[in-house]
């Protein structure tokens, strides 16, 4: 099977993951940009979520061949372990994967208010402002409030488990 990584990492939590997978499966990184995407069997992207969107995403849906199996590992700073987190992922994700045999992992990266650009500073300022208005909260709200202008990192390599479960499934299942 030839299967490769890719990886678009703004801020570096899914560069992190994306090179602590090739060096767990001996899988070789490559830009989104590479031109060994379309000859690929299988492709595990890794990007960052910032606002609704997945970075990188489009660029290896474009080069990916028809008959080519995905991985989608988003890294964002909301628990997936949260059904409404996972949800909210999904729902924006899973519609773009719909052309492709695919399958979506959640992981939890970091965020660190020091290295944020002035736009995702101002977009984290403007929802610390709603959350504070509301009246309920909930707790992922409460965890925003609590680690707002702080660096909070939930980076967990054993969370790639079930990446590398799944990858070896898919060799296995072409052997």
């Amino acid at each position: 099977m030839n299967a490769l990584i890719t990886c678009s990492s703004v801020y570096g939590s899914s560069l992190a993951y994306a090179r602590e997978f090739a060096s767990r499966t001996g899988l070789v990184l490559q830009s989104v940009n590479s031109a060994l995407i379309p000859s690929a069997d299988l492709v595990i992207h890794f990007g960052g979520l910032y606002a609704g969107k997945m970075s990188g995403l489009k660029t290896v849906l474009k080069k990916l061949s028809k008959n080519a199996y995905l991985i989608v590992v988003t890294v964002g700073i909301a628990d997936p372990a949260e059904r409404g987190n996972r949800q909210r992922i999904e729902s924006l994700i899973s519609p773009q994967l719909s052309q492709h045999d695919s399958r979506l992992f959640c992981l939890r990266g970091c965020l660190d208010y020091s290295r944020l650009s002035a736009v995702h500073r101002a977009m984290m300022w403007a929802l610390v402002k709603m959350i504070r208005r509301k009246e309920e909260k909930s707790a992922e709200d409460e965890g925003i409030l609590a680690t707002y202008g702080k660096r909070a990192d939930f980076t967990d390599f054993s969370t790639l488990e079930p990446v590398e479960a799944e990858v070896r499934r898919l060799q296995c299942r072409k052997a």
